[in-house]
């Protein structure tokens, strides 16, 4: 099974600490409330990354955890969407 499952607006994390979740890029306005509920990447005026609705299936991941996971996430999202344009 592969490390991230990516659909055109979901990703899920498919090892511990596993996470289901929906992703958006563009221009983005970082929503308000929990940190933990979502993850912002900038890189540029309208290439961001938003992974939000964060659901863990397993027990939370540590914050530093988190940071490196969500690195991982960000990574596999440009690939999925380098390979497809």
């Amino acid at each position: 099974m592969e490390k991230f499952t990516i659909t055109p607006n979901g990703i899920n994390h498919n090892s511990k600490p596993a996470f289901v979740a929906n992703w958006f890029n563009g221009d983005i306005t970082p929503p308000q409330g929990e940190r933990e509920s979502f993850y912002y990447e900038g890189s540029g005026e309208n290439d961001s990354l938003l992974i939000f609705k964060i659901e863990w299936q397993d027990e939370e991941p540590s914050q530093e955890q988190f940071n490196s996971l969500m690195d991982e996430s960000i990574t596999a999202l440009d690939n999925w969407i380098a390979e497809r344009f």
